[in-house]
């Protein structure tokens, strides 16, 4: 009898335990957390895209950039195994702003593609995004405004973001310029590891300096951009043979002039 009454009172014990300890969860994996950012990157675009003046001319044009995109992706764990999605959208402005969603999902300016003279350079401009990708700049800004209550706490939920969620001075492409430096650091090692020549990262800012109006950059911080770009090439053995300009670049130079 005692020995019934003393597992009664221990299976008691038990419960009161389990009913007082609050679940335990084990945090998620690296790729518990890449997929469920992609997600979140995938369902943003539905509504992203329909706010953006997507070219749909020449497939070709598109094919190439993917490829180019995926030899790039291929050098970074976080961005080489989700498949590759590349718009060009002619902006409302002349403007040079590119964007970049989890889940690889990469928008160029047709403005900024007719500018470019190396193969580099578009490549320079693709791994910067993917910077933003890897150092979840744009879902970090995402979280930062749930976080303030500006937006509901699940955007999963069909809830959509307004066009000054995307474009606005708070909105979720409004990088600070520790953002952009994260991502440049992350940039020329993919054009590094990629073989390409990670002085298209020096020829992209640059360029931006020169585009007056139509940079999405403050002067002053391209400035900063120039400099942190070249400090980090210099600290790199040079590549064997890198890629500059290839024979295909050149031809779908031809392509891009015509849309």
């Amino acid at each position: 009898m005692r020995q019934y009454q003393r597992a009664l009172k221990t299976i008691f014990a038990l419960i009161l335990v389990s009913c007082a300890t609050e679940p335990t969860h084990d945090p998620l994996t690296e790729s518990e957390k890449i997929r469920r950012d992609r997600i979140s990157g995938n369902h943003i675009a539905e509504s992203f895209e329909e706010r953006l003046k997507i070219v749909k001319k020449d497939m070709d044009l598109l094919v190439y950039l993917r490829n180019l995109s995926q030899k790039l992706a291929e050098s970074d764990p976080q961005i080489q195994d989700a498949p590759i999605g590349i718009f060009i959208y002619k902006p409302k402005k002349n403007t040079w702003r590119n964007y970049a969603l989890p889940g690889n999902r990469f928008y160029l300016s047709l403005n900024f593609l007719k500018s470019l003279s190396f193969e580099n350079e578009v490549a320079a401009a693709l791994a910067l995004e993917m910077g933003h990708i890897i150092k979840r700049h744009t879902l970090g800004r995402l979280e930062a405004l749930r976080d303030l209550g500006i937006l509901p706490k699940s955007v999963d939920e069909g809830v959509e973001l307004s066009e000054s969620d995307y474009f606005g001075i708070a909105g979720i492409f409004s990088f600070t310029e520790e953002n952009v430096m994260e991502s440049i650091s992350v940039a020329v090692d993919i054009l590094y590891n990629a073989g390409y020549d990670p002085r298209g990262m020096t020829n992209f800012w640059t360029m931006q300096l020169n585009a007056g109006s139509a940079s999405p950059y403050e002067k002053e911080a391209l400035q900063k951009y120039l400099e942190k770009t070249r400090e980090i090439v210099a600290k790199k053995s040079p590549l064997r043979n890198p890629v500059v300009r290839t024979e295909e670049f050149i031809q779908m130079k031809k392509r891009i002039t015509r849309l």
